[in-house]
């Protein structure tokens, strides 16, 4: 993905199905904290984390990577 930087938030097209890719080689270290942070919006509770910067629609909006704090 551009950025390297992971697509993680709901499929527009389906609100039940939840995107969590593009982790690329480092999805065996970022797995736990991704898996802790996509597992609240998966049961529909309050995210703990802002996801918004992981949001797919920023492949397409030209909104420019933002590297943030580990999850």
């Amino acid at each position: 993905l551009p950025g390297v930087v992971p697509v993680i938030d709901r499929f527009s097209g389906d609100p039940k199905l939840v995107l969590a890719t593009g982790f690329s080689a480092d999805g065996f270290g970022m797995g736990p904290g991704a898996g802790r942070a996509v597992a609240p919006l998966v049961a529909g509770e309050l995210l703990s984390h802002d996801l918004h910067r992981l949001r797919p629609a920023r492949l397409m909006d030209g909104s420019p990577p933002e590297m943030g704090p580990a999850l």
